[in-house]
């Protein structure tokens, strides 16, 4: 069995640097959350109604999960244990 290298020859490399991607993104959902999650409203009529929408605490809580299972998966897939 070849040693586990990050993006060694031999497999589809694409599936290595999808994996990189995607633990990056978890690592953010991880790190970041509020700024991962929150979203700005604004009317079309450019209205008086403009504001940012604050996410709650459980849902910084599953970001927070979800970050951490991408990451575990992506590891996965960028060291070769997951994928063909």
């Amino acid at each position: 069995m070849a040693p586990l290298v990050p993006l060694q020859i031999g497999g589809l490399v694409l599936f290595r640097l999808f994996g990189i991607v995607f633990a990056g993104l978890g690592l953010l959902n991880v790190v970041k959350p509020r700024e991962m999650t929150a979203y700005a409203i604004r009317r079309r009529a450019g209205g008086p109604i403009e504001g940012q929408i604050e996410p709650t605490a459980t849902r910084l809580l599953v970001t927070r999960v979800v970050g951490g299972v991408m990451v575990l998966l992506g590891a996965g897939l960028a060291l070769g244990v997951l994928g063909p």
